[in-house]
């Protein structure tokens, strides 16, 4: 009994929310591109994020496909700093005197 009056409820409350559902207009989205916007860029992964303590404004963030990145006003925007080094994918990071992004895996 309980479940009939569970589903009915699930039922009675789906269809009703689909019935006023806004429509989309998929237009607005056409012209748009995919773009890089720091450390969350499309199928990237965060690995490790790290502040400074004297100046929590300074964020590292450590990419599992994309380097190291650094953002100096509170995560606004993202610059990479790690673009030089050999190696891209990065498991760890800590700030010290200068930041330093390590593998960090052990497996």
């Amino acid at each position: 009994m309980k479940k009939d009056y569970f589903l009915s409820f699930f039922l009675i409350t789906l269809l009703s929310t689909a019935a006023f559902a806004q429509k989309l207009n998929t237009d607005l989205f056409k012209k748009m591109k995919a773009r890089s916007i720091g450390p969350a860029v499309m199928s990237g992964r965060i690995t490790a994020v790290d502040a400074v303590w004297e100046n929590p404004n300074i964020i590292y963030a450590a990419s599992a496909s994309g380097g190291v990145w650094k953002s100096e006003n509170g995560g606004t925007k993202w610059q990479p700093i790690f673009d030089d080094m050999p190696l891209q994918n990065i498991g760890s990071i800590a700030t010290a005197i200068k930041p330093f992004g390590g593998l960090g895996r052990n497996r």
